[in-house]
């Protein structure tokens, strides 16, 4: 399916990369590792980076009930939430020539709460299971307690747009017989060497979980 152009969501500029389907709007946020939430405060502009979650076509992000940030985003106040990856360094033989390769995400909505302890353990699970698929099986799950302590903000996804560049740069014709090297330096996301915390002093072998954690990368 194909999310509705709005006037917010229309992509003007290189409008050919641009992408109103709603599986590659999808694609790219659960391949994102966080967001951006943008909203006006007592005409005042915030803009918070958060980890977030998608579940069908609502996007979810959490934290403490006490987050003052969290408690500023009241049900039914529209935020303008953006998610982005970083796929490439385009460097061109002129400098406003040099780019980003890159697949990006905005979206407008609403915020509700979830109040409900089941759907509150599901998007939880869902969080756990984005990052580190197999983790949510092995550690303790939260007690009722701790759920009423953590708020859940939800958005449903109804007015969203993607845009993406890749390829090489784009030299002017004129610029293409210059002498300078031209083309893309790959950026990516990869994991390090797991740091084992271990307070007890009792060392644990790596589970399973994270080891295809680490051979996926």
């Amino acid at each position: 399916m194909r999310y509705p152009k709005t006037d917010k969501t229309k992509i003007s500029r290189d409008a050919h990369r641009g992408s109103y389907d709603s599986e590659t709007i999808h694609r790219i946020l659960d391949h994102s590792m966080y967001c951006v939430i943008s909203f006006c405060q007592e005409n005042k502009p915030f803009a918070i980076p958060t980890g977030h979650v998608r579940l069908g076509h609502q996007l979810f992000v959490h934290g403490s009930a006490k987050s003052h940030f969290l408690t500023q985003l009241i049900p039914e106040k529209e935020v303008c939430i953006s998610a982005s990856i970083m796929d490439g360094l385009v460097l061109a033989k002129s400098g406003l020539s040099h780019s980003f390769n890159y697949r990006s995400v905005i979206l407008f909505a609403n915020t509700f709460v979830v109040e409900e302890q089941e759907k509150k353990r599901k998007v939880l699970k869902a969080f756990t299971e984005k990052l580190i698929p197999g983790r949510w099986e092995e550690i303790r799950k939260p007690t009722g307690h701790e759920l009423n302590a953590t708020k859940i903000l939800g958005f449903d996804i109804k007015e969203a747009s993607a845009k993406q560049r890749s390829g090489p740069p784009n030299d002017n014709r004129a610029d293409q017989s210059l002498p300078v090297w031209a083309g893309v330096i790959p950026l990516q996301q990869q994991f390090g060497p797991p740091e084992e915390h271990a307070p007890d002093t009792d060392s644990r072998p790596l589970p399973s979980h994270i080891k295809e954690l680490l051979d996926n990368d």
